[in-house]
């Protein structure tokens, strides 16, 4: 198999890079103004409490409030952004490296500057990636709903949780305790919505790793075979031009 093929076929898993990065930023930006300003992220819990004979009944609010954890939502926009950056990088990469030229001498540095930079773009998309998805692990705690819970000294309670463990466990249980009371949490048809986006965002990480994996070993897997052939090729285009020249002679 020769380099050409080989570069050309590093444009498919750039494309996908590109897809994935695109929508990536879509999902998260979606996710993150439903979750912020469409579906409520706090709930009212109304308790009477029965006073002594000749009082008046008396009502206790407790608000439960969720408080999203950035670090897992801003790695997931960083590595979106840096994988769009790379994914153009390639695209260069391939225009510059396709060049018949490019076999000469002269033009050494620019391939290993064409072969070495995406390959650093690629190793720090796909890191970035990683990151992301460790992220949406090591954020979410322990205790139930994978939230850590604070009441503060008037009885609310405040849950910090990573957007994934709000929209999937906490926000369907707001659900439940609006319908036990015979109402309906305001925006609700978008809760089970915000649970899928924010899930496929998370694995989307896993996806911008794997194309980051596919493009740099095509891209290693190029510059091997073209290093191997290059002086023959070479050889081949200074016979050309050499036939070239007795023929104009000739004439």
């Amino acid at each position: 198999m020769n380099h050409t093929t080989l570069l050309k076929w590093t444009l498919t898993p750039t494309i996908l890079l590109a897809v994935i990065c695109i929508v990536n930023l879509g999902l998260t930006t979606l996710y993150w103004i439903v979750g912020d300003w469409i579906v409520p992220r706090g709930v009212e819990v109304h308790d009477s409490i029965k006073p002594a004979e000749g009082l008046e009944a008396l009502l206790t609010v407790k608000v439960t409030i969720i408080e999203y954890l950035p670090p897992a939502t801003d790695s997931t926009l960083v590595s979106a952004a840096l994988g769009l950056f790379t994914a153009v990088v390639c695209g260069l990469a391939w225009y510059k490296l396709r060049r018949v030229d490019m076999d000469e001498e002269s033009n050494m540095p620019r391939r290993r500057f064409w072969l070495a930079f995406p390959l650093i773009s690629l190793l720090s998309t796909s890191g970035a990636a990683l990151g992301s998805l460790i992220l949406h692990y090591t954020q979410k705690d322990s205790a139930p709903y994978g939230c850590r819970s604070e009441m503060q000294s008037n009885g609310d309670r405040i849950m910090y949780c990573t957007r994934e463990m709000g929209a999937c466990n906490v926000l369907p249980d707001f659900k439940r305790l609006f319908r036990k009371y015979g109402q309906q949490l305001r925006k609700e048809e978008w809760v089970g919505s915000l649970c899928m986006q924010t899930q496929a965002v998370k694995w989307m990480q896993l996806g911008l790793v794997l194309a980051c994996v596919g493009t740099a070993a095509l891209l290693c897997a190029q510059g091997l075979v073209r290093g191997r052939t290059r002086y023959e090729r070479v050889r081949n285009m200074e016979k050309g031009k050499g036939r070239v020249e007795e023929d104009g002679l000739g004439a």
